[in-house]
């Protein structure tokens, strides 16, 4: 899963590459349910290395993330292969959701759920992949890598302040719905990103 983004770290580390280049990129989120579509997204910053801001509102959501370019392609990669499963997932875990349930209560909750593990699944992807691609590499060049990763998350830190320098966090609003919780965590467990490279060396999470 990270050999890719391990390789190219190591090719910027001697010299072979240019730096990454550190990109802004908005994406929209259209209801219904665009809240917690939004929350899967950002449950992948740290995977992915990049800082984000949420920039929309209601039914039309945004967040604009700041990071190294190749890494925010990959998160969009995996975010379309998991808001599709998740969608599934949840029509699925609906049909047999408790008679005293409301429909619009139980999938709002099942994507909050969903959000609260993906970020956790993919993480644990990345560092299995990272530690097959970091066998192949020298010392030195291991060292090098770690120089490159450093430098990036820096830059993107400093690119994230500059750009938005009264950013302040808050708290977002959670369902009530503890089954549709419950359903969504367990769905995002078993997600598997076939056809994006996750779970398997050829992946697109970037280092």
């Amino acid at each position: 899963i990270e050999k890719p983004g391990i390789t190219d770290a190591a090719l910027r580390a001697a010299g072979s590459v240019q730096k990454g280049e550190v990109v802004e990129q908005t994406i929209h989120f259209e209801a219904p349910y665009a809240y917690g579509k939004l929350l899967v997204a950002w449950s992948m910053r740290d995977v992915f290395g990049f800082k984000a801001v949420r920039t929309g509102s209601g039914k039309r959501q945004a967040l604009t993330v700041v990071g190294i370019k190749e890494n925010v392609e990959n998160f969009e990669i995996v975010l379309a292969a998991a808001l599709v499963h998740a969608t599934g997932e949840m029509l699925k875990a609906d049909a047999n959701r408790p008679a005293y349930e409301n429909a619009r209560s139980f999938r709002a909750a099942f994507l909050e759920g969903y959000s609260s593990r993906i970020g956790g699944v993919l993480a644990r992807a990345k560092r299995e992949g990272r530690q097959e691609a970091e066998e192949t590499l020298t010392t030195e060049e291991s060292k090098g890598v770690a120089l490159v990763l450093l430098d990036e998350k820096e830059r993107v830190n400093e690119a994230f302040k500059a750009r938005f320098p009264s950013v302040r966090s808050s708290r977002g609003h959670s369902s009530q719905s503890h089954s549709g919780r419950s359903a969504g965590s367990s769905a995002a467990s078993r997600f598997s990103g076939a056809g994006t490279g996750v779970g398997g060396a050829r992946g697109a999470l970037g280092a």
